[in-house]
């Protein structure tokens, strides 16, 4: 008797055992899963929340891999879905803002973007600005703001420099509540006009990232007049909001060029020129490598053709970080169009 109660303890030692490893295999295949799930970032853009859902994602990949391969996941996903490019822009944002919350340094935390840092027209290098300055006291920022990209301008113009400065319109934004006026005071103390433009840039790109899905943000538009804030704006920084504006009004206009191309045709004719580039950089954008795609959109502006195509191709050097694409495009565009795109994407090419 004493051998078959000890058979049966020892069987139910077994089974408890033979238990516990099932449970816990179950409980890692279940996180296994678990991780798959909150590491997929395509399987957000469904979703009413997609973007949120899309932010969420980002920081488990980041959190487990660092800012290099979280954006390359990104850019692979982006590769792999028209509908992961919409969210693009504003979810390499977010990788910048852990990137900076892991660095403590504008450098180090650029850097550690590596091969992958300009993916999605280097929404990394703005995210990491946005962060950076919001660290700052706001009474400071006036002396601040002069000197914090001083490391890049050592080379004038260039990509990292544009980059500094341009986020710094970004977080600028973002640190006076959104209000574009007191943000494009704070590009005014910058020391050259060039850096002052390439900030105000930045303010009214992120009033339009506000518009699409920045949560928490409220975008500053009119409904009764398109062409704000641009109408209203200070002479200097009137070209700065033209640059972007177009895609503001493409959002209006639910994605219909032929409109977008209208509505520039009621810009102040020195600005229409920037009208149709910043159309052609959402024609390209949308369109990205179909050639016969992006000149066919950009022919429907009509006498703003060539200005378009010119955006396009810009866009291609700044999204890429290469002139490949760019190159391309030139060769495939009318004659009298060529020209001018090439020398565009040369001017551009010089400050990779």
């Amino acid at each position: 008797m004493a051998l078959n109660h000890r058979k049966f303890v020892a069987l139910g030692i077994i089974v408890t055992v033979l238990v516990a490893v099932v449970a816990i295999a179950i409980d890692v295949r279940g996180q296994h899963q678990l991780t798959q799930q909150s590491e997929n970032l395509r399987g957000c853009v469904q979703l009413d929340n997609a973007y949120n859902c899309l932010q969420q994602r980002a920081r488990v990949l980041f959190s487990r891999l660092g800012a290099d391969a979280t954006l390359a996941r990104v850019a692979q996903d982006v590769s792999d879905s028209d509908q992961m490019q919409s969210f693009c822009h504003g979810l390499t944002h977010e990788i910048g803002h852990l990137a900076w919350n892991q660095a403590h340094d504008i450098a180090r935390a650029f850097a550690s973007g590596k091969d992958h840092a300009t993916t999605c027209s280097d929404g990394f290098y703005h995210g990491v600005m946005e962060s950076a300055i919001e660290a700052f006291p706001r009474d400071q920022i006036s002396q601040w703001l002069p000197g914090v990209c001083a490391s890049f301008a050592q080379r004038p113009m260039s990509f990292n420099h544009y980059n500094c400065v341009h986020g710094l319109g970004h977080g600028l934004l973002a640190l006076f509540a959104d209000q574009w006026q007191p943000a494009l005071d704070g590009c005014a103390v910058l020391a050259t006009p060039w850096e002052q433009q390439s900030c105000a840039s930045g303010v009214f790109m992120q009033n339009i990232v506000n518009e699409i899905q920045a949560v928490g943000h409220k975008p500053d538009f009119r409904n009764d007049d398109i062409q704000y804030p641009c109408s209203v704006t200070a002479e200097q920084w009137k070209a700065s909001c033209y640059l972007i504006h177009a895609s503001h009004i493409l959002n209006v206009y639910g994605g219909d060029f032929t409109k977008t191309f209208a509505a520039c045709e009621q810009v102040p004719t020195a600005y229409r020129p920037t009208c149709y580039q910043s159309v052609g950089r959402d024609v390209s954008g949308r369109n990205r490598g179909r050639d016969g795609e992006v000149i066919r959109l950009c022919q429907l502006a009509g006498t703003g053709a060539q200005d378009c195509v010119v955006g396009a191709a810009r866009d291609y050097v700044y999204h890429d970080h290469s002139r490949r694409l760019a190159d391309r495009l030139c060769a495939a565009v009318p004659h009298e169009f060529q020209s001018a795109c090439m020398n565009a994407v040369d001017s551009d090419a010089n400050t990779l």
